[in-house]
């Protein structure tokens, strides 16, 4: 990114905001008719109990460590990532079931 003319990151940043802003909105509304359209073909879709999201989330506590730890063993940022994106997630409002941490 360093290398490219100031223009050009400048519009690779605007760009990336512009998809930021709306990705989410638009992978929600995908997921939403993605299950209707489950449930319209006759399918049966429920929403897990809380303890068992719960428990599959105790399952999951070392993921993100275990991703950034192997991202940073390849010369990327990975820590750096994944910190950064459990703390916009709870800045955001998302109340994880438990806690994440990478350090």
């Amino acid at each position: 990114m360093a290398s490219l003319p100031e223009d050009v990151q400048a519009i690779i940043r605007e760009v990336g905001q512009a998809y930021e802003d709306q990705s989410g909105a638009s992978l929600n509304a995908a997921q939403k008719r993605g299950l209707d359209g489950l449930e319209a073909a006759g399918a049966n879709v429920k929403s897990l109990p809380a303890d068992a999201r719960a428990g599959w989330a105790e399952s999951l506590v070392g993921f993100p460590q275990q991703q950034a730890t192997e991202a940073d063993s390849r010369g990327m940022p990975g820590s750096e990532v994944l910190k950064a994106y459990l703390a916009a997630a709870e800045a955001a409002g998302v109340e994880w079931p438990v806690a994440y941490a990478v350090e």
